[in-house]
């Protein structure tokens, strides 16, 4: 089968799925991040998490955080969360921008 053929396929496909008749799902791209803890200088076991974005401006993104004792902040727009106590955290980074073609990226960080 030649290319323009499967091309041609791939586009009556996607129509089909813009009409509500099936679902499609584009590839979306990889968001590379990084999230590190930064302990409170003042002794006590407060913690921060800051997030870094590479090669992208985190005014592009909303940010979740999930902690323990329901400590959560959805989508905000801010890359350093504070005051957070000891335990397992989840940083859930999406794109406000569909257009942007980037998939969701979660990363787990633990305060000890």
């Amino acid at each position: 089968m030649n290319v323009p053929r499967l091309f041609r396929l791939g586009i009556l496909t996607c129509l089909l799925f813009s009409f509500g008749i099936l679902t499609c799902h584009a590839q979306c791209k990889e968001l590379a991040a990084e999230a590190k803890v930064v302990k409170a200088t003042d002794g006590s076991d407060q913690a921060s998490i800051e997030v870094e974005l590479k090669d992208h401006n985190s005014n592009n993104f909303k940010f979740s955080l999930f902690g323990p004792n329901h400590k959560n902040e959805l989508n905000v727009e801010k890359t350093t969360f504070t005051n957070l106590p000891k335990g397992k955290y989840l940083i859930v980074i999406a794109s406000k921008r569909e257009d942007d073609n980037l998939c969701p990226k979660s990363i787990t960080v633990t305060i000890n």
